[in-house]
């Protein structure tokens, strides 16, 4: 998704809908094997659209990856593995500015500097929701995320071996 469609949760998923059928619609467009919508809970209360963003998404076969209590989390896991509650997404914001002193939301240089521990993030990722009895519904679990799996299909996408 390119972000065009606005941050609430609905709104994110009713842009991936319209551009996925928009790209099944045209013809010689790029078919997509999978549409993801990245997503955040909004801690310390969950955004007012997010369960109905998650049953559409469902329901027109998009996947989520859904960060508790914000995206930012990812980020952070990639410098240090923790599971302790986060009031809300301040309190991320201040810890990952703790190893990215500079970071700022919608700063895309981010990634360069973090994807070198990508693979970190990923295992810090998959440890925390072991340890904290995560499964597919993060509205209860802060902190967690999914963006791991996205990160993982982009993985393999990359490397031929998608589905």
């Amino acid at each position: 998704m390119n972000g065009k469609g606005g941050s609430a949760p609905i709104s994110v998923v009713e842009t991936a809908i319209k551009q996925k059928l928009d790209a099944e619609e045209s013809e010689g467009q790029v078919k997509y094997d999978s549409v993801w919508c990245v997503m955040d809970v909004e801690a310390p209360e969950p955004h007012d659209t997010l369960n109905d963003a998650l049953i559409k998404a469902t329901e027109n076969g998009l996947k989520v990856a859904l960060s508790n209590p914000c995206f930012e989390f990812w980020l952070l896991l990639h410098s240090v593995k923790t599971s302790r509650f986060f009031d809300n997404n301040k309190a991320v914001l201040r810890e990952l500015r703790k190893h990215h002193p500079n970071y700022a939301k919608g700063d895309d240089s981010i990634f360069q500097r973090i994807y070198p521990d990508t693979d970190t993030a990923i295992t810090n990722t998959e440890s925390i929701l072991k340890e904290k009895g995560c499964s597919e519904n993060l509205l209860n679990c802060n902190p967690s995320t999914h963006v791991h799996r996205l990160v993982q299909e982009l993985r393999r996408i990359n490397d031929g071996s998608a589905k």
